[in-house]
């Protein structure tokens, strides 16, 4: 399949996390199409998993939602940062904990559709208690879940994240290969 020529790209908004840029591309030598796209500097998430096998989430205020959502703990990149490097940063912000041991599960494309944004999702063990370094605005209450609790609550509509779903059902397939 070939990738359409890219004929016009203009900003036509900036704003704190995001910037929405119309695209313009030739489809089939001869038909125009525009694409609005959200340019997003992309984020982490982590699922942090105890000694015992419980998982660590979080329950957060999400705005465009209008409630609290149930969440692993997750965080927007900086400008040119290593994304293992935001990992556990983030961690570290919402948790509270600090990760002895971090891999790579995947990396997603929550919305390719209209956003260019990329998820690392990483999980995270051998965890040592530390304290929490909320940013500002952020309300955070952590919660300590097994991981079968997590999977009925995603089954019975208290987990509505993608990241998070993506994140419980890794560890359940990775669980059933071993």
């Amino acid at each position: 399949m070939k990738i359409p020529k890219m004929l016009n790209s203009k900003e036509i908004f900036s704003g704190n996390i995001v910037k929405v840029k119309q695209d313009t591309v030739l489809l089939d030598e001869k038909d125009e199409y525009s694409f609005d796209i959200i340019e997003h500097p992309g984020g982490v998430a982590i699922i942090p998993v105890l000694d015992n096998g419980n998982i660590v989430l979080i329950k957060q205020y999400r705005h465009p939602f209008r409630t609290h959502l149930i969440e692993v703990p997750a965080g927007r990149l900086n400008i040119g940062e290593d994304p293992i490097k935001a990992a556990i940063r983030e961690l570290k912000e919402e948790t509270g904990y600090i990760a002895g041991n971090i891999d790579l599960i995947c990396c997603i494309y929550p919305s390719p559709a209209i956003f260019n944004e990329k998820i690392y999702l990483y999980k995270a063990t051998d965890l040592t208690a530390s304290y929490t370094e909320f940013d500002y605005g952020e309300n955070i209450e952590s919660l300590i879940v097994s991981l079968e609790e997590a999977h009925i609550m995603i089954k019975n509509g208290r987990i509505h994240d993608a990241k998070t779903i993506i994140a419980i059902n890794s560890l359940l397939i990775k669980d059933i290969d071993e």
